[in-house]
């Protein structure tokens, strides 16, 4: 097996007999072998010199003796592999020249996709690029490159790509929705509606309909963000997010009991600090008071350095006479405050480039 660093090869009379090992074996990995029409040439593959394998010639006599491998370096890169190899009966002459068309803009398409999955964007969108190279007009080598820009911070860029990416197809939901993405990044909250809006059109998805309903109440469209939210749970009554979302909108409205609702049904689904701050924001609004502060301990249960969740909880207890209480709440989110405080303070001159 070539995976296997001790693998050797061995030639056996066509008679039958002992096994001999080939002392054209190198020190790694020897395996995918393949005779010559005349029986006297091996090539095989090995791992001796690099982490590719390389192709190996030896020339093996009547008595099955092989001389020292030659490694043939010519026959591909320093960043390639040369694998299971054949020989063909045809003249020195014959191929002119090899193409590499075993690697098409899929192929670079799915290595940007590996980079991006470790973070590594510039990566990305160099293999990206390899791939437009090929086909300048791949819709999906667009929308990959587009949301790799984005995601690099270069969200000007993105938009030039992205817009590309939906002239060539206008009904490519996944490119609207990064269009959007990259003009929300750029604050244009006009233009990233109607492309989530587009995106919505041709695909119904939960995620972007919660995308869409922030951008909404950026542009101060309250109640139309709301009906946002809404379609999300309505297609995913499951997620965490669009309760949450709802029930944020419906608390900036004052609609306290349907809020305390939803973000019931955020936390069922996915317990978080944030959720049971704001379930317990509303159930104070509503007069529920031990079910509020046991919503801000349970907040602190999850994280107990959660400032909001000191501060709020500390308003409460103040709010009810527990004073006593109310000291070491306010000095540990004092203490919290002047933590983030220091973390942020730059260090000293050393650290600058």
């Amino acid at each position: 097996m070539l995976l296997m660093p001790d693998s050797e090869l061995f030639i056996v009379p066509a008679e039958g007999g002992e096994a001999k090992r080939l002392a054209a074996n190198t020190a790694r990995m020897n395996s995918w072998h393949s005779f010559s029409s005349n029986g006297h040439w091996l090539v095989f593959s090995s791992k001796v010199n690099t982490p590719y394998t390389q192709l190996f010639l030896t020339h093996i006599d009547d008595n099955g003796n092989s001389t020292p491998a030659v490694v043939l370096d010519k026959f591909t890169s320093a960043d390639r592999a040369a694998n299971i190899p054949e020989f063909v009966p045809l003249a020195g002459d014959a191929i002119a020249s090899i193409e590499e068309r075993f690697l098409d803009a899929y192929s670079f398409l799915r290595a940007g996709m590996a980079n991006e999955r470790t973070g590594n964007y510039p990566a990305a969108i160099a293999s990206y690029d390899r791939g437009l190279e090929l086909n300048p007009d791949d819709i999906e080598l667009l929308n990959a490159k587009g949301f790799a820009l984005f995601q690099n911070g270069d969200s000007q860029w993105a938009v030039s790509v992205l817009e590309n990416a939906v002239r060539q197809d206008p009904h490519h939901w996944k490119s609207h929705n990064n269009l959007a993405l990259a003009y929300v990044d750029l604050g244009d909250w006009a233009i990233a509606e109607a492309h989530f809006r587009e995106s919505l059109a041709i695909e119904a998805q939960p995620a972007i309909y919660n995308d869409l309903g922030f951008v909404l109440e950026r542009q101060g469209l309250a109640r139309e963000a709301m009906e946002s939210y809404r379609e999300a749970v309505a297609i995913a009554p499951e997620s965490a997010t669009a309760h949450f979302n709802l029930a944020s909108a419906l608390a900036r409205r004052k609609t306290n009991g349907e809020a305390e609702q939803h973000f019931l049904a955020s936390l069922e689904a996915e317990p978080s600090g944030a959720g049971y701050i704001g379930l317990g924001i509303v159930q104070w609004e509503q007069g529920k008071r031990p079910q509020a502060m046991q919503s801000m301990e349970q907040a602190l249960q999850l994280d107990p350095d959660y400032q909001q969740a000191f501060d709020q909880l500390g308003a409460m207890l103040l709010e009810v006479g527990r004073r006593k209480e109310v000291r070491a709440m306010l000095a540990r989110a004092k203490e919290l405050a002047e933590t983030k405080s220091n973390a942020k303070k730059p260090l000293g001159p050393s650290s600058t480039d």
